[in-house]
């Protein structure tokens, strides 16, 4: 146990450095606003908890082996007091031996008058013998097993407790023995008074008895031998003890100045904060705000086409069934009853569709957006809402709508006489449309064309459902697209057009210079080329006209250097920004604040002290809120130099993850860094992150597909009924199916690519919209889509039409000729 004890102390005196420096680097990120759930410091962290586990475990088994070693001891002595006892248990043996060997002498004469018992105390005497012997036997065996016990007790204490117990089985199988033993020589004193030759035999067993005893000796000089071994191990501990204790005095006194130090730091302060003071809860906080501000805009998109779909739907339906509304109003029904058929009808769909609608959105929408989120946040449980008042309102909404459209549809069909809802309802009478106004363009057509156009213009209610629902495919396909874009436009914008620099390290801020320059040359060493420039980076609250933002104040040391590490610059009109000018604040921090160039912040230095700055420029960057300044102007504002506690370095590392594993390696070998930060390690926590943007695409490209499908569906299928006959009697004048096919959805795809070009304007308006909702307080998003998401957007749209036309295709070649041109009369 000394060595082990040993060998502890020497690994806790190796790894109390490493822990304070883990310490170190965890307290100087977390002052550069880094919060615990950041990779960098919760790998810090884990590093420190693992090494204290192991050195909290260290203790305990050393602490486990010294209490093992007491319970030993205890059953070592336990079984020396037992030993003892069969000692004196042997010598009275000896002593009644010698008392029935006097007697047995006196009493010889009286051998011949038991002469005639002889047998059967012979008998007697030789199963006392046997019984004896089988005693004797077992004795030794636990002898025997006694003697492994202190051998294995030599190798190791645990296998003594194995030895001591087979060495206590022994025993009372010895001690079982002895009891017989002394029945058997009680009986041989009796055999002895008739039996003269029995004490030739008893002799022989005497000096087996004796050899007994000689090996009992033998083991307990071997008992000597270990409580010598026990000794010695005893003084080795005694001599662990006396190190344990000089070193724990030894600690205690360095623990004594360190509160000592403790104590001259002054009083703490107490800072109170609410839950919405901290950081990550503020930030979870905001982006439900804006998934709620999103869900205000969405439901009312959706509601507006499903209403229009209802309306065409409805129409269709009233439109097929005039003669059996004509019927029904001829029998005597009421327009009440016949109104009340068809509004039972769609309401009853409405509520299945609403409540199957209503409760898979609450599971489907939030385990898809809370799956999206929990790859920036730790989300290890889903509470799904069933809020009632939310699903009325959606339900109610969605049934009030199709109400009304069963009203309009079949309130204008009940007005007219039963006789004419009995007759086919008279096409619309033709009309000159816009197009047959341009000389130009109209006189240009063929045939086909005109007649595409004339359709087009004829059925305006169709043309206008069909713009509207391709545009609402379009818009949502080019926001998906469009939010992608700009919020991967992040990583260009912001890692290679803003930051040039390969990263930044951390380092005590009262800090020798000549420490401060073992870092300088630790980075030269590395790439000789290396470009560097100190800085203070110090996160403070900034705030005007009552708003306020966490923001980093950033002063360089050297300007020149340092605006070659950041490009400073305005991002509408590029202009070229200096430090030499005055403080440049982030765009994002400027728009949250609601503050603009040349308007003056308070920084908040403490509890009661604020310091003035005015902004002289507002530059472009999109990730957490800096306000640069330079050494001049920061003495300025806070009345002293700037105390620097960061290096920003240019070396040109690469992105190769072996690289700058090799590059944090060299540097963290310097004991004055405390953190090193760099570019591309961040770059890459930025690409996981963005991966929601993915998921939102899907969802929304998807949502779009359902919407085109089922606007196009019905809107074809209302189109075909309408124009049976007209499809019927081009087949009758020779008409091929691809030439019926290509007359009617030539109507479609015209219709498709005016819903595309409108769904485009809309969808950037709708993207904009989003983006601006949905970017979170530390980030901004880009604000440019680009070209390639308009095409895509477009060809999306497009896409579905064609499948709509090719399913619509086998309705068209199952138009029965015969059958849609019978009259109705």
């Amino acid at each position: 146990m000394a060595a082990a004890e040993i060998e502890y102390n020497t690994q806790y005196n190796q790894l109390m450095p490493q822990l304070e420096a883990l310490e170190q680097g965890i307290n100087a990120m977390l002052q550069l606003g880094m919060t615990e759930n950041d990779p960098q410091v919760a790998g810090l962290i884990a590093q420190r908890n693992a090494i204290r586990a192991g050195l909290e475990a260290g203790r305990r088994e050393i602490d486990n082996g010294y209490a093992q070693i007491e319970y030993n001891e205890s059953i070592l002595r336990d079984s020396e007091a037992q030993l003892d006892d069969a000692q004196r248990q042997v010598d009275d043996g000896r002593q009644q031996y010698e008392e029935g060997l006097a007697e047995y002498n006196e009493k010889l004469a009286e051998f011949e008058q038991g002469k005639l018992d002889y047998a059967d105390g012979l008998k007697k005497y030789e199963d006392g013998l046997a019984d004896y012997q089988k005693g004797l036997a077992e004795f030794e065996d636990g002898v025997a097993k006694y003697n492994d016990g202190l051998e294995e007790y030599e190798d190791g204490y645990a296998k003594y407790l194995d030895g001591v117990a087979e060495f206590e089985k022994g025993r009372a199988e010895y001690e079982d023995g002895l009891a017989e033993f002394n029945d058997g020589e009680q009986k041989l004193i009796d055999g002895e008074r008739e039996y003269e030759d029995g004490l030739q035999t008893f002799n022989e067993k005497k000096a087996e008895y004796e050899d007994g005893i000689r090996e009992y000796e033998q083991g307990l000089v071997d008992i000597a031998d270990a409580k010598q071994k026990y000794a010695d191990g005893l003084i080795e501990y005694e001599d662990g003890v006396a190190t344990f204790n000089r070193e724990i005095e030894d600690a205690e006194k360095e623990i004594a100045d360190a509160k000592e130090k403790i104590s001259d730091v002054g009083n703490a302060e107490w800072y109170i904060m609410e839950r919405g003071d901290n950081i990550g809860y503020a930030e979870y906080e905001s982006n439900a705000e804006r998934i709620y501000k999103i869900s205000l805009v969405f439901p009312i998109f959706f509601l507006l086409v499903a209403g229009l779909v209802c309306l065409t739907t409805m129409s269709r339906m009233v439109e097929e069934q005039r003669t059996q509304i004509g019927t029904l109003k001829a029998m005597g029904y009421s327009n009440g009853a016949v109104m009340r058929h068809y509004m039972v009808y769609a309401v009853t769909g409405a509520l299945v569709g609403g409540v199957v609608g209503a409760f898979g959105g609450c599971l489907l929408f939030p385990s898809v957006i809370v799956y999206a989120y929990s790859m920036m946040y730790n989300i290890t449980d889903i509470h799904y809402l069933f809020a009632p008042d939310n699903m009325i309102i959606s339900i109610g909404s969605m049934v009030a709508a199709i109400a009304l459209t069963v009203a309009l549809s079949c309130g204008k069909a009940l007005k007219e006489s039963p006789a004419s809802l009995m007759r086919p309802k008279a096409p619309k009478a033709g009309k000159r449309v816009l197009i047959e106004r341009i000389p130009f363009i109209w006189n240009n057509m063929n045939f086909f064309g005109k007649v595409t156009g004339r359709n087009i213009f004829r059925y305006k209610r169709r043309m206008f459902m069909t713009i509207v629902g391709i545009a609402g495919c379009t818009a949502l396909s080019l926001t998906g697209l469009g939010l992608k874009d700009s919020i991967s436009d992040i990583i260009d914008l912001q890692y290679d057009d803003i930051y040039k620099y390969s990263g930044y390290l951390a380092y005590d801020e009262d800090a020798k210079l000549s420490e401060v320059e073992s870092i300088r040359s630790t980075l030269r060493e590395y790439e000789p080329e290396t470009k560097l420039t100190n800085a203070l980076i110090k996160q403070y609250t900034v705030e005007f006209s009552g708003t306020s933002v966490q923001c980093y104040v950033t002063c360089a040391q050297d300007t020149e250097t340092f605006e070659q590490f950041v490009d400073l610059h305005e991002r509408k009109s590029r202009e070229k920004l200096t430090l030499k000018d005055g403080a440049v604040i982030t765009e994002k921090a400027a728009t949250l604040l609601g503050a603009k160039e040349g308007d003056s912040i308070n920084i908040q230095v403490s509890d009661g002290v604020t310091r003035l700055v005015t902004i002289a420029g507002i530059t472009e960057q999109y990730t957490s809120h800096y306000l640069y300044m330079s050494e001049d102007v920061y003495s300025g504002i806070f009345g002293s130099a700037p105390r620097y506690n960061m290096i920003y370095f240019d070396n040109g590392i690469s992105r190769d993850k072996a690289d700058q594993d090799e590059f944090s390696e060299h540097m963290l070998k310097n004991s004055n860094v405390l953190a090193l930060i760099m570019n591309a390690s961040s770059l890459s926590s930025i690409h996981e992150t963005l991966q929601i943007m993915d998921l939102v695409t899907i969802v929304l490209i998807v949502s779009a597909a359902a919407l085109a499908f089922v606007v196009l569906y019905n809107l074809t299928n209302v189109n075909i009924t309408e124009r049976i006959r007209e499809i019927a009697t081009l087949k009758v004048l020779g008409f091929y199916d691809m030439e019926v096919s290509n007359y009617i959805f030539r109507e479609n795809i015209i219709l498709s690519f005016m819903g595309g070009a409108v769904g485009l304007g809309l969808g950037y308006a709708l993207c904009m919209y989003v983006i601006t909702t949905a970017e979170i307080d530390e980030v901004m998003f880009g604000r440019s889509i680009h070209w390639p998401s308009y095409l895509w957007a477009f060809l999306i749209t497009v896409a579905f039409t064609m499948i709509v036309n090719v399913i619509m295709t086998r309705v068209l070649k199952k138009v029965s000729m015969v059958e849609s041109l019978k009259s109705v009369e």
